[in-house]
């Protein structure tokens, strides 16, 4: 079964072969990668040109976008390219271990699931390791963060049901496409084995970006919470509900407070209050995001 591999890169020259080499390691052979550069202006065109030239079994092709169209956008032209029946997106800066396509699809068979995704571990931007294992977490946290992380594997089914990545929603598309997912009746199954290694450096778009990563979280969250919420339990809603209020204070975005608290109100009166009111009075003298 083919597995199409979409890696997106911008001016991502310094770690891109890294990338690359660690798809090349796999156990798991049937696979094509698509590396689509958003308008790089470093030496990327060229890097990606020479490492799918010397890919004698020309498993990898190269897209070139004449503009910046960022992440979301990379991604769906990337996909719109791919050829398998199985589905994932690896980053510029960061590497697979050689078993991770092989036991995603292994698991993703034996467990029925519609995506898999696996625990990683850190390493700086020299590759040496920070830590050893970071562990995902059952897909009903999605409400309270991105659990699935950054390794994973979908069918393509997934993909063609939910219509691709959310341009309007960078650095948060990947949790908005897991959450509408997961809102959709499909199932996610974490696999707790390390398959992917996450590289932590000043240039990375979670770095240069920290700032907006939290808003645009909630943005992703409150547009899916009213399917979200058929999914989760009672408690779950709340929860959703006040980490969106919390947020919303913590913008001085006073109105879109009060929407949450109403929501958090019609889920549970009481549950509202035994969760947490204090983290709103938190948010309140929290610095704005």
């Amino acid at each position: 079964m083919l597995i199409s591999i979409v890696l997106p890169v911008h001016n991502g020259q310094k770690h891109l072969e890294d990338s690359v080499r660690s798809c090349l390691a796999q156990t798991y052979k049937h696979w094509e990668l698509i590396i689509v550069d958003d308008a790089s202006t470093d030496g990327t065109p060229a890097l990606a040109a020479r490492l799918a030239a010397e890919d004698t079994l020309g498993r990898i092709r190269v897209i070139r976008s004449g503009t910046n169209r960022r992440l979301p956008a990379s991604l769906n032209e990337g996909f719109r390219h791919a050829q398998g029946a199985l589905l994932t997106w690896t980053s510029d800066d960061n590497r697979y271990l050689p078993d991770a396509l092989e036991k995603m699809h292994s698991a993703l068979v034996a467990t029925a699931a519609d995506l898999v995704y696996a625990d990683y571990k850190l390493i700086d931007g020299e590759g040496r390791e920070l830590d050893p294992r970071v562990g995902v977490h059952q897909p009903q946290a999605l409400w309270a963060s991105n659990c699935v992380g950054c390794c994973f594997l979908y069918k393509r089914s997934v993909h063609d049901r939910l219509g691709g990545y959310a341009e309007d929603l960078f650095l948060g598309e990947d949790y908005d496409f897991w959450l509408r997912a997961a809102s959709a009746g499909m199932k996610l199954e974490p696999l707790h084995t390390v398959l992917y290694e996450y590289r932590m450096h000043g240039a990375s778009l979670t770095a240069t970006h920290s700032s907006r990563t939290g808003a645009v979280a909630d943005a992703a969250l409150a547009r899916c919470l009213p399917q979200l919420g058929r999914w989760m339990n009672r408690r779950g809603r709340v929860e959703a509900g006040m980490r969106l209020l919390a947020g919303a204070l913590s913008r001085r975005e006073f109105l879109r407070a009060a929407r949450f608290f109403a929501y958090s109100l019609r889920q549970s009166p009481l549950g509202m209050l035994g969760i947490g009111l204090r983290k709103c009075m938190k948010a309140v003298a929290a610095p704005r995001t």
